[in-house]
C-alpha cells in the first residue's frame, strides 16, 4: 500500500513486490494505486506481508499519557472531513486516529507565479489503531516505510502483539 495517490514516482518497487508475491502464490490485497484508506488499514487480517509507503510523524495531542504530549502515527490515504468525523469520532477520541497535515505530492498552480507544494490533512492510524483493529498472520513481515517508523517503541510493538514476527522501519 502507499498513500501518495495515483502515479507515485515510487509505485515501482511497491509493483514489483505485488509481482513477487503473486509469483509466490501468494493472494494480494486488491485495489487501487496509491489507496490505503482507513476502511483498509481496519480491515487488515491475517496478511502474512504487510507494506506500506506513507508519512510518519509524532503529532501533538491532548494526552498526559503520551510522552511530551505526542504519539506516533502514519498517515492514511483518507482525507479528513466533518463527515467522516462523525463516523470515526470514537477511534479519533480513543486516540487510534488523530489528523496529520503533510504534502500530497500535488503541485498548487497559479499563473505568474511557480508551482508550490499541495498539502492536505488525512487521517492517520496509531499504535492504539493497531491494537484496535489491526492483525497478521504467524510469521508475517510488516515493513513500514515512514520517517521515524522504527523509533516509537510502542508502535513497533503493536505489530509484534497483533501477530507479525518482523518489523521493519526507518
Amino acid at each position: 500500500l502507499h498513500t501518495f495517490g495515483r502515479n507515485f514516482e515510487g509505485q515501482a518497487p511497491v509493483d514489483e513486490m505485488r509481482g513477487y508475491l503473486r509469483g509466490k502464490d501468494w493472494n494480494v490485497r486488491p485495489g487501487a494505486e496509491g489507496q490505503a484508506n482507513v476502511y483498509t488499514l481496519q480491515t487488515t487480517s491475517g496478511d502474512g506481508f504487510f507494506y506500506i509507503n506513507t508519512h510518519g510523524a509524532r503529532i501533538e495531542v491532548d494526552d498526559p499519557n503520551e510522552p511530551d504530549g505526542k504519539i506516533y502515527a502514519i498517515q492514511s490515504s483518507t482525507v479528513v472531513n466533518d463527515e467522516l468525523d462523525k463516523v470515526f469520532e470514537k477511534d479519533l477520541a480513543a486516540l487510534e486516529l488523530v489528523p496529520f497535515t503533510a504534502l500530497n505530492g500535488e503541485k498548487i498552480v497559479f499563473p505568474g507565479f511557480p508551482p508550490s507544494d499541495d498539502h492536505d490533512t488525512r487521517y492517520a492510524i496509531t499504535y492504539r489503531f493497531v491494537k484496535a483493529h489491526m492483525s497478521f498472520a504467524k510469521d508475517s513481515v510488516v515493513l513500514i516505510n515512514a520517517c521515524f517508523s522504527a523509533r516509537d517503541g510502542r508502535f513497533k510493538d503493536a505489530f509484534l502483539k497483533k501477530g507479525a514476527s518482523v518489523y521493519l522501519g526507518w
